[in-house]
């Protein structure tokens, strides 16, 4: 990954001149075995060029399918999916696995996401292509988790965790043990779930690499009593994502900081993240409701106004509220 950094610019200068020539093929080649870093690292302009090889594709299917599946990852990440849909319009949707899964993704349809994930992985494997195919694999445990289905989750999760150990890459390691860890956080086994996100925190990753290991420090740094910490990891985590217009982790890091925030005695503020939370849909989810379900309870107890508040905090953005978790937790850090 550094050396990749370190020419950085010489991609970037080679994809130029191929978009110029109005070489699509040549585009696409360049981007490929750097295409997943959209997703893994927020590299917004692979993106970007996922978009040119569209421009350039002239109606050639394999750059339609191309284009289509790397552009969904960046509309994912910035909560852009009605832009991909344009694209869709535009470009059309040629009939393969890949294609169908970007469109469910971009939408986070969790039902359709297990069985496309399954087959893209599947699909990928037989043709050797073993790393995407891992990540498509990991898309399934994903959806698992999102739908609750935690049993089936642990299963799968635990198996890729075990390769992950013996094999690698440590990026695909780190996030499944992460994973497994929120599984067992929502099956209330804290114990387990504190092992598994102490060894996930452990493996060494890449600069940049998408990580929940920020919020969950705060969490046991507010535990064990370092309150100071616990808010200065979630300002600096939420500047980040802000940053890197990560939109889509928005979400997961309110659901930890309600529960600190109401440990604070800051109930008011956390009232507002939930009226956020419920307005994306996230708490209709039973495995997500059941993680802030005790902060919840507690907001309806303490707050008097508490509908008024969750009312405000349902018309903020993804922006707006890693606004508020920044100004929050940059007052409680202090």
């Amino acid at each position: 990954m550094e050396l990749l950094q370190e020419r950085w610019a010489d991609v970037r200068a080679a994809v130029d001149r191929a978009a110029a020539a109005g070489d699509g093929h040549l585009v696409r080649d360049l981007v490929d075995p750097i295409a997943p870093e959209v997703f893994l690292r927020s590299r917004d302009e692979i993106g970007e060029w996922a978009e040119r090889v569209l421009e350039l594709s002239g109606g050639d299917e394999d750059l339609v399918v191309f284009g289509l599946v790397w552009a969904a990852r960046r509309h994912l990440r910035h909560r852009t999916p009605d832009d991909h849909r344009r694209l869709v319009r535009r470009f059309g949707a040629p009939d393969h696995v890949l294609v169908r899964h970007a469109d469910a993704f971009v939408i986070e349809d969790q039902e359709r996401l297990v069985g496309l994930c399954e087959e893209a992985a599947s699909q990928l494997r037989h043709e050797g292509r073993t790393y995407l195919a891992d990540l498509y694999e990991i898309g399934v445990g994903r959806a698992l988790l999102a739908l609750g289905r935690l049993e089936e989750h642990d299963d799968v999760v635990g198996a890729m965790i075990e390769r992950f150990r013996r094999h690698g890459p440590p990026t695909f390691l780190h996030w499944t043990l992460g994973m497994l860890g929120y599984s067992k956080l929502r099956q209330r086994q804290r114990d387990e779930a504190d092992s598994l996100f102490a060894e996930s925190a452990a493996v060494e990753i890449p600069a940049g690499t998408h990580s929940r290991s920020a919020p969950v420090a705060a969490r046991m740094a507010a535990r064990t009593g370092e309150r100071r910490r616990a808010f200065q990891l979630l300002r600096d985590h939420a500047a980040d994502l802000l940053e890197r217009r990560d939109l889509y982790e928005a979400r997961l890091l309110c659901v930890e900081v309600v529960n600190l925030l109401v440990g604070e005695g800051r109930s008011v503020d956390a009232a507002r993240l939930l009226g956020y939370l419920e307005a994306t849909g996230l708490l209709d989810n039973p495995a997500f409701a059941a993680i802030v379900s005790d902060s919840a309870d507690a907001v309806e107890r303490t707050v008097p106004d508490h509908a008024r508040l969750r009312a405000a905090g349902g018309r903020l953005d993804d922006a707006a509220a890693l606004d508020l978790v920044q100004a929050v937790a940059d007052e409680l850090a202090r």
